[in-house]
């Protein structure tokens, strides 16, 4: 096991969230105000919630974790995802395997293990499942998706020409993703792009769906220029509404 020394077991709640919101009766109203200021428009939001106090009340369902077994010992967890027999697979990014249980919690299988063969990851960071088949779709760090059947057998890896930063699947079996994309441009200034595509079943791109660009601060130390992140850069988001809609955007107003 891996850094063992710093595993820590972390527990997995499952829980069922009752959100209590009291309208009073009466049509919530903004209150805020729009202000210009030197030539920018300034929102003000009052200082009380639009729709009064949000309650929550957390009840545990489920709790897995272990301290004196490994199957339970998770390394950096990166995605939890629950397939439509009700089992939960947690992506352990740390470890670099998928761990399944069921929907008690009983430890069923690992699928995957560090190294670059088949069926092996450098670092899993989404699951993902395809509905018709069963099948298992797991992006891999950042150029590559690994499939595994139902039952965590390998079947191939989607190699990918561009950093993959997510992606979801359509009723169809195509990937929708979000490439980053680095090009130079004739003063050898390097451009990143943030590129919604549609992929097919082997990771080549079908379509360009919309294109931005992707800012990121640079800096040169001696003969080597460093990207820094300081997770404020305008960014891409997608998310999936069923198996035909999907909703993407980006950071911007």
């Amino acid at each position: 096991m891996k850094n063992r020394t710093k595993v820590v077991s972390v527990a997995l709640f499952l829980s069922v969230i009752i959100m209590v919101i009291s309208f009073g009766g009466q049509k919530a109203e903004w209150k805020g105000k729009i202000e210009e200021e030197n030539g920018i428009k300034v929102i003000k939001n009052p200082r009380d919630p639009l729709y009064g106090e949000i309650k929550f009340e957390l009840e545990e369902d489920l709790s897995i974790g272990k301290e004196d077994d490994e199957n339970f010992l998770f390394y950096k967890i990166a995605d939890i995802q629950v397939d439509k027999d009700g089992n939960i697979y947690v992506v352990d990014f740390g470890n670099n395997r998928i761990q399944q249980f069921d929907f008690k919690g009983n430890y069923l299988q690992t699928i995957g293990r560090e190294g670059e063969g088949p069926g092996e990851f450098l670092g899993p960071v989404r699951i993902l499942f395809d509905k018709k088949t069963g099948n298992i779709y797991v992006r891999d760090f950042l150029r590559s998706i690994k499939i595994f059947d139902k039952h965590g057998n390998n079947l191939r890896a989607i190699r990918l020409e561009y950093i993959l930063m997510d992606f979801e699947l359509n009723e169809d079996g195509n990937i929708l993703g979000i490439f980053r994309i680095l090009s130079r441009i004739p003063s050898g200034i390097q451009s990143h792009s943030l590129v919604f595509v549609k992929l097919n079943s082997e990771g080549k791109i079908e379509k360009e769906i919309a294109k931005y660009p992707y800012y990121r601060s640079r800096r040169t130390i001696g003969n080597t220029t460093y990207g820094i992140s300081h997770g404020y850069e305008y960014n891409s988001f997608m998310t999936k509404i069923d198996d035909q809609t999907f909703i993407y955007g980006y950071s911007t107003p």
